[in-house]
């Protein structure tokens, strides 16, 4: 069940109208330039943005990055790495 929710999720982002609404064409300029570094254009394919709120993209792991070197800024490394094993 959980493949269908994702692969219906993915056929809503890939429709070029919902392209449009997400603001894709913000990034033309990345599409240029990674186009320019020598891919033929046959083997470019359609690019499809996905928002940072698609869990598991790229932009969202990165994302989840930032926020987690914030939380060390701001409040300092961590002193102590516990780990927990429950048992029954």
């Amino acid at each position: 069940m959980y493949i269908k929710i994702e692969s219906m999720r993915l056929d809503w982002y890939s429709n070029p109208k919902h392209q449009a609404l997400i603001r894709t064409d913000l990034y033309q300029g990345i599409i240029d330039t990674i186009a320019a570094r020598g891919a033929c254009a046959s083997e470019a394919g359609l690019r499809i943005m996905l928002p940072k709120s698609f869990p598991g993209c790229d932009r969202d792991i990165h994302a989840r990055f930032l926020d987690a070197m914030t939380l060390d800024q701001r409040f300092g490394k961590p002193d102590y790495f516990v780990t927990r094993i429950g048992r029954r």
